[in-house]
Formats: structure tokens, C-alpha cells, sequence
């Protein structure tokens, strides 16, 4: 392939390219923000069980339960546990690789069917 074919190639298939990346960051928007909504969900209903639990270490006479204690300790403790298994750092990715679609389709200036077949099979 020449250079003109590649400059040519490279036109046509940029903007499949910059649609994919757009739709690809649209949906990990979506997902983000999924993920924000259930560790808001999360933590919504165990530190508030938490904290009732927490009401019944002292009783009415003023004493201290310690199995009230370690209801309320271990009801914080899950909740705060399942909010951050929900927020950590995972792979975002889904679908075609961002990397290797700019790598190969546009900087080795494939054609548009070949971009196109790429990214079919990338969403098998």
C-alpha cells in the first residue's frame, strides 16, 4: 500500500474511529455513574442501621452492651466493605480496544471494510 492509499485510508476511517471512542466513553459514563448510585444505595442503608444499632448500646439505666457495640461495629464495617467493593478501580474496557483501533486502523491506514470488520468481531 502507498502512502497516498494509507493518507486516503486514514480520512475515511477516522471518523468510525472518533463515533466508537464517543459511544465507548458514553457507556463507561453510564456505568460510573450506575456504580456511584448502588454504593450510594449501600452505604444509604448500612450506616443508618448502623447508627440504630448504635442507639442500643446504652440502654435506658445507662449501661454499656457490647453486643450492641459489635452490631453496630460490624453493620458500619459491611457497609463501608461493599461501597468500596463497588468503587474501586476496575477495567473499564468493554468493547473493541481504543488503543488498538488508532494504532491499526488509522495509523497503518487500513480501509474503512477492514475498520469496519475490526470492530464487528471486537463486540463478538
Amino acid at each position: 500500500m502507498d502512502q497516498k492509499q494509507v493518507l486516503e485510508n486514514r480520512a475515511t476511517t477516522i471518523t468510525v474511529i472518533l463515533d466508537e471512542v464517543m459511544r465507548l466513553r458514553s457507556e463507561q459514563d453510564d456505568r460510573l455513574d450506575h456504580y456511584r448510585r448502588v454504593a450510594g444505595l449501600l452505604l444509604g442503608i448500612f450506616i443508618p442501621v448502623s447508627g440504630l444499632a448504635a442507639l442500643g448500646i446504652i440502654n435506658l439505666e445507662g449501661r454499656f452492651h457490647g453486643v450492641s457495640a459489635a452490631v453496630a461495629a460490624a453493620f458500619a464495617f459491611l457497609g463501608i466493605m461493599l461501597a468500596m467493593s463497588v468503587l474501586l478501580p476496575r477495567r473499564w474496557g468493554i468493547g473493541p480496544d481504543i488503543t488498538e483501533l488508532v494504532n491499526r486502523g488509522y495509523v497503518k491506514g487500513e480501509d474503512l471494510h477492514r475498520v469496519r470488520y475490526s470492530l464487528a468481531l471486537s463486540h463478538f
